[in-house]
């Protein structure tokens, strides 16, 4: 079953983070359409069209992928 909420730029972005969200040294800052910025740090999975941060193993915050501006990636 095709998602129709998925567009072509949104399963590229997707697969661009996907990339990145491997290596637990990067730091992912989102910017969200709302204006508000949201750091993720290095315990954190791409679960479906969300991006998930787990704190102790359990989930902390978790931001759909539709709700994303921007994001910049940082080594730390």
């Amino acid at each position: 079953m095709k998602n129709e909420k998925i567009t072509g730029s949104t399963i590229k972005f997707q697969k661009i983070l996907k990339h990145y969200m491997k290596h637990k040294g990067l730091q992912i800052e989102l910017t969200l359409k709302n204006g508000s910025h949201v750091t993720v740090g290095g315990n954190r999975k791409l679960e479906e069209d969300s991006i998930v941060h787990l704190y102790r193993g359990k989930e902390d915050f978790r931001v759909p992928l539709s709700e994303i501006k921007k994001a910049d990636i940082y080594a730390i």
